[in-house]
């Protein structure tokens, strides 16, 4: 399964992504996350919510 790239938005608070199902932009809640306690571990995946797919996230970028 292909990767996405995805952004830490500052505090940190959220993640926002490209959905490469969808071509969404999708924005999920920090809380929501099931974030790696070291941030250079696999982050796993996460469904998308508005195609509903399973979407792996890859490398972060913080802005």
């Amino acid at each position: 399964m292909e990767k996405t790239d995805f952004y830490i938005n500052q505090k940190p608070v959220s993640i926002t992504f490209e959905c490469p199902h969808c071509d969404y932009d999708v924005t999920i809640d920090w809380d929501d996350l099931d974030a790696p306690e070291y941030w250079g571990d696999d982050w796993g995946e996460i469904d998308c919510p508005h195609y509903g797919k399973v979407v792996s996230l890859g490398d972060y970028d913080m802005d």
